[in-house]
């Protein structure tokens, strides 16, 4: 029952800043819709990991699926508060919702095409330790398809073997 308390709060707030903004691009608009949702995973994460993580999940087979720079121009707002939301879940996430959260990042920063999006994605793997998961523990990151087919391509352009440009 509070989880859909939360739900109906989150939502309001969202109804309440819709209207002070009637009028204004659709890139606020989503912004908007993009900070109700984050406030509701941010919560999941909270309450309920195991559904964060598939939530996690969804996004992650939802973005995996875009062609690099496929985001491009989206506004770079929009993409910094999806990043800053991940991250944040990947830091104080438990083991699998830090995991999806890392897989999401790399997909992310693939469809986008930023490299600061992109080396900040490699630095967190590297650099940073999640508090939820024991410093003994192998975290597995699922490695996206996007990410994937851009390796790839990648390396077929480095050997010279770029017979097909298509990914």
């Amino acid at each position: 029952m509070h989880f859909c308390s939360v739900l109906i709060r989150n939502f309001s707030a969202f109804n309440a800043e819709a209207k002070q903004h009637a009028g204004k691009s659709g890139n606020e608009v989503v912004l908007m819709g993009l900070k109700c949702m984050f406030s509701i995973l941010r919560e999941l994460n909270r309450r309920d990991s195991e559904l964060c993580a598939e939530a996690l999940t969804s996004l992650l087979r939802l973005i995996e699926h875009l062609p690099a720079d496929a985001l491009a121009n989206e506004s770079h707002a929009s993409i910094e508060s999806l990043h800053s939301m991940l991250y944040q879940l990947r830091m104080e996430g438990s083991a699998e919702v830090s995991s999806k959260a890392a897989s999401c990042m790399i997909a992310l920063a693939t469809a986008y095409g930023g490299s600061g999006f992109i080396l900040a994605s490699a630095a967190t793997l590297f650099c940073d330790k999640p508090k939820n998961v024991p410093a003994d523990t192998a975290q597995l990151v699922d490695v996206p398809e996007n990410y994937r087919r851009l390796s790839n391509l990648m390396r077929r352009v480095l050997l010279g073997n770029i017979s097909d440009p298509g990914w």
